[in-house]
């Protein structure tokens, strides 16, 4: 079996908790979806070296290859960096890595910058709004 991710992504931040997906097919360029077991793994530092979060889940058909995980328990205010990880028989396959930040508690008086807009993806990089976004001091989630 071979294994590729579609995408990961992240959202619906709260204080404590965030929203977790993406979606196993056969390789980058072959979309078909494949079932297997995925294990999310959450961290606060970008080398993973000590994950404070990871669960697996199963994807199958009946939820098109998709996983998502709702993780709870997390810490205001913080930035996390996560990746998905599948085996490709023996081999390890690691997803890119994401990062995610949890809201601030309604009681902090922390700056919070973000930037929204309808390109999901950013793909849409030509447009002005879109094209400068890496380089501003947004938070993310």
């Amino acid at each position: 079996m071979s294994l590729a991710f579609t995408g990961i992504a992240s959202g619906d931040a709260t204080t404590t908790s965030g929203v977790f997906w993406t979606r196993a097919q056969v390789s980058q360029s072959d979309t078909t979806g494949v079932s297997t077991n995925l294990t999310l793994q959450v961290s606060d530092s970008p080398d993973f070296r000590h994950p404070a979060f990871q669960k697996t889940v199963k994807t199958s058909a009946d939820n098109n290859f998709t996983a998502k995980i709702d993780l709870t328990s997390l810490k205001p205010g913080t930035q996390y960096f996560y990746r998905w990880v599948g085996k490709d028989g023996k081999l390890d396959v690691v997803s890119s890595v994401g990062n995610f930040q949890t809201a601030f508690p309604s009681s902090s008086t922390e700056t919070f910058r973000f930037f929204h807009t309808g390109d999901a993806d950013g793909l849409m990089a030509p447009y002005l709004a879109a094209r400068n976004l890496d380089k501003e001091n947004y938070n993310r989630s």
